[in-house]
């Protein structure tokens, strides 16, 4: 019996010895924007997709990055958010998603861009903060080529205009 025991205890002893893996990782803090791109990444256009990142106006807040997933924050009004939205989505290979953020987390920031370079490269989600002082819901231009996440409504109170189009 006191075999088992000692040999047991020793297999477990070997078992968490070997199981203990390091992963390794990088995560930190961005001063300006920035992404993570796959280096055999074709269709997306990465010069247009840092012009637009670092569109006048916008406002950059800071960001954050674990890996291949940034968020960056900005500050800047409606009419700079319709400026980048347009902008992000003109560049070749790119995939806009508006999502939406009701509480305001941030109270400096209007919205976020989301992007993970290996989940979904070519996609950046953008997440408006309804609440934010700067965010006027009327003035919201939406492109016909940006996809949104949920029911219009919910994103910007059913407000927006598509195209220059109002949305019921």
């Amino acid at each position: 019996m006191r075999l088992i025991n000692v040999s047991l205890t020793l297999a477990i002893a070997f078992a968490i010895v070997l199981g203990t893996e390091r992963v390794h990782g990088l995560a930190g803090t961005l001063d300006h924007p920035s992404i993570s791109f796959l280096q055999d990444e074709k269709e997306l256009q990465r010069d247009e997709v840092m012009k637009a990142l670092n569109m006048e106006g916008a406002r950059f807040l800071g960001g954050q990055f674990v890996n291949a997933f940034t968020t960056l924050r900005y500050g800047g009004d409606t009419a700079a958010l319709n400026r980048f939205i347009e902008k992000l989505a003109d560049c070749r290979g790119a995939k806009v998603v508006i999502a939406y953020h009701g509480k305001l987390i941030n109270e400096t920031a209007t919205w976020l861009v989301q992007h993970m370079a290996w989940g979904n490269p070519r996609q950046f989600v953008i997440s408006i903060y309804k609440e934010s002082p700067r965010f006027d819901a009327s003035l919201l231009k939406l492109p016909a080529k940006v996809s949104i996440e949920g029911k219009l409504e919910q994103v910007v109170g059913g407000s927006a205009g598509i195209d220059g189009q109002r949305v019921q």
